[in-house]
């Protein structure tokens, strides 16, 4: 039996932690000892990959030159050098709220890690997408549960911590149905079911959305909708869920003045007092932000990381120290970073998307559907999370942050991989994410274990 390679290992684990966060959000966020928390531990298991890498010196002198050809990693890189340039100097003031507060850049490191190990091994992205092929069905199959436990109050809580085993963010539950929708329909993969599990999840978990998860959503939806219109996967959904609409409607007319209520809120400033007045908090909180950055003194550096913004600004409602971000992570960075930082991230973020969108583009005239569907399920996991960040704290902790970073470095691998291996992904939905014997074993059992892989390096690959 041949050893599992210390960097499918890695993924392996990291998928692992993906569906922890998926399913129990911010309690799985805590799972470790203070100040070393289960995302941390990933992440230093990341960098010891590299490290141990038999063939580090190339990963150095081959791969990493290759990523940076690329402008994402480039302004990336240049992004994570100014926020730490905006951290020493209040760490010896504020401590561990710097290192807290750091967490917004630091889980990129993440992005880094895989690009690298994906770019050095690319079989290794068709081991995650037969991950991420798993991680649909479980996390279909066991989110309404998880969900109902949270809703229900009835999760106990973390010795210690402010957060209960199970603290799901309905945002970031949104975001993962906009990827297993986009996966769905453009990749094709043959999961039995999807329809009936996802539709399940949409009206029971995605009925209870917030703003920010409903915009995510339809957002996804829509990218979707526009890049795959003739799709027979994405008609049936929608006819489906037009019945099914139909239905519950003429059951409750009262839904559609509750739905529309919610929307008109995102557009307008009339609406139902309930959403109005966080509406209107996040308002003043995000203008004085932008006066004292784009128009004063925190021009050039911002407040920096680890001062409290809900204190110093007059913005805490609980007067507790609780609350430290202003629930819109692009205003946060604004507000610690100055502007710019805030331009380095906005440049970051639009060049990673638009190279994602270019791949898709490319591939999609060339007639590979498999990589353009890639490219397509890429760039709509990072909209939906883009969205949701400008309405909650998603890359403020690791719930979100490490999903994003993830996503991101996958992106900047499969964009090389394309341009230098196109060959991987030439072949059918069927037989890239169809598992080989091996890797059903692999999926039921902890991450490091042994596994044999196919001779070729490629599995399900029998061309």
């Amino acid at each position: 039996m041949k050893k599992l390679g210390i960097s499918r290992r890695f993924l392996g684990w990291h998928t692992w932690i993906l569906l922890g966060y998926s399913l129990f959000g911010r309690g799985f966020s805590y799972v470790g000892i203070a100040p070393l928390y289960i995302g941390e531990i990933t992440l230093f298991f990341g960098f010891l990959t590299l490290l141990l890498n038999r063939s580090l010196s190339k990963l150095i002198g081959h791969h990493l030159p290759q990523l940076f050809r690329q402008p994402a990693p480039c302004l990336l890189a240049i992004f994570v050098i100014w926020c730490i340039l905006q951290t020493i100097p209040y760490v010896p003031r504020y401590g561990i709220d710097s290192i807290r507060d750091a967490a917004m850049y630091y889980y990129s490191f993440y992005a880094f890690i895989i690009a690298i190990i994906l770019t050095a091994k690319p079989d290794l992205l068709l081991f995650l997408l037969r991950r991420y092929r798993r991680f649909i069905i479980v996390f279909l199959l066991v989110l309404p549960i998880t969900w109902t436990i949270f809703q229900a109050g009835i999760a106990p809580d973390i010795p210690g911590a402010p957060a209960k085993v199970i603290d799901i963010k309905i945002a970031d539950a949104m975001a993962h149905l906009s990827g297993c929708l986009a996966f769905f329909v453009a990749l094709k993969p043959p999961i039995t079911a999807f329809l009936l599990l996802f539709l399940v999840n949409v009206g029971y978990v995605g009925s209870q959305a917030n703003r920010s998860g409903t915009v995510a959503f339809a957002l996804a939806f829509l990218v979707v909708g526009i890049n795959q219109i003739q799709s027979k996967r994405l008609w049936q959904i929608l006819i489906v869920v037009g019945i099914v609409l139909t239905f519950i409607i003429a059951l409750n007319p009262n839904l559609i003045s509750v739905v529309s209520d919610k929307v008109a809120t995102i557009f307008s400033d009339e609406g139902s007092s309930r959403y109005q007045g966080t509406k209107e908090w996040r308002q003043k909180w995000w203008t004085k932000i932008i006066n004292y950055t784009f128009y004063g003194e925190y021009f050039w550096t911002g407040r920096g990381f680890g001062i409290n913004l809900a204190t110093v600004d007059g913005f805490d409602p609980f007067q507790n120290g609780v609350l430290r971000s202003p629930h819109n992570g692009h205003i946060n960075l604004l507000a610690r970073t100055g502007v710019p930082g805030f331009i380095l991230w906005l440049c970051t973020q639009a060049s990673w998307g638009s190279t994602i969108l270019w791949a898709y583009i490319h591939s999609r005239l060339r007639g590979l559907q498999y990589w353009s569907g890639l490219f397509m399920t890429l760039f709509t996991y990072w909209a939906a999370f883009m969205t949701t960040t400008t309405f909650e704290v998603i890359i403020e902790g690791p719930t979100g942050a490490i999903w994003i970073w993830t996503i991101f470095g996958v992106g900047i691998a499969a964009v090389q991989i394309y341009r230098t291996t196109p060959e991987l992904l030439d072949l059918s939905p069927k037989q890239a994410l169809e598992p080989s014997p091996e890797e059903e074993m692999l999926v039921l059992q902890p991450a490091l274990t042994e596994f044999k892989p196919e001779s070729n390096g490629f599995i399900g690959n029998q061309r």
